[in-house]
């Protein structure tokens, strides 16, 4: 279980808490290490370790509206770790863009109200694993709904979703990168 996907383990074992369900963590001891580390534990009620090599990238519960929030741990959690790749300024801006472009897509097209976020730096292996999750409306049912399909699979509605043009953004609402560029 790779540490960036406590994102959508954090949203699932959150709406659990939400309808009264008791969490309770058992198992590997590396795991629950690398779950304190990211400070995931401390979400439910674990404790947290301090992470010496600085390569995790904090578990952080957001309320999606709250934009300023997010690009802060952004900077500081994301693009401040110090063995990435040297970029430029230009270059920092356009994949924070593009990352503040998924977490405003849990409020705007998921009619969520919180995004769960968590990540992973492996400096050896020089990749950089984030995800960012949500509990709103997924793709497939949002494509199905503007495009009337009821049939169509997941797999389908991604491929039209990701075309240049393509959006279910209904009225004259300005668009974002869309999902073509991202």
């Amino acid at each position: 279980f790779e540490a960036n996907l406590c994102a959508g383990l954090g949203a699932i074992l959150t709406k659990a808490q939400y309808q009264h369900n008791t969490i309770e963590f058992k198992g590997h001891s590396s795991i629950q290490s690398i779950f304190s580390k990211n400070g995931f534990m401390s979400q439910f009620g674990g404790w947290k370790k301090r992470d010496y090599y600085s390569t995790t990238i904090q578990y952080r519960q957001f309320d999606a509206k709250k934009i300023k929030d997010f690009n802060e741990y952004l900077d500081m959690e994301l693009l401040a770790k110090e063995d990435l790749p040297a970029m430029s300024d230009l270059l920092k801006k356009k994949i924070n863009k593009s990352i503040y472009e998924i977490f405003n897509n849990c409020y705007l097209h998921g009619n969520c109200a919180t995004a769960f976020c968590c990540g992973q730096y492996y400096p050896k292996k020089k990749r950089l694993d984030f995800t960012i999750a949500d509990l709103g409306h997924s793709i497939r049912k949002n494509v199905r709904d503007y495009l009337g399909n009821q049939n169509l699979s997941g797999a389908d509605a991604i491929r039209w979703a990701i075309q240049e043009g393509n959006t279910t953004r209904i009225g004259n609402i300005p668009g974002g990168l869309g999902f073509s560029l991202i």
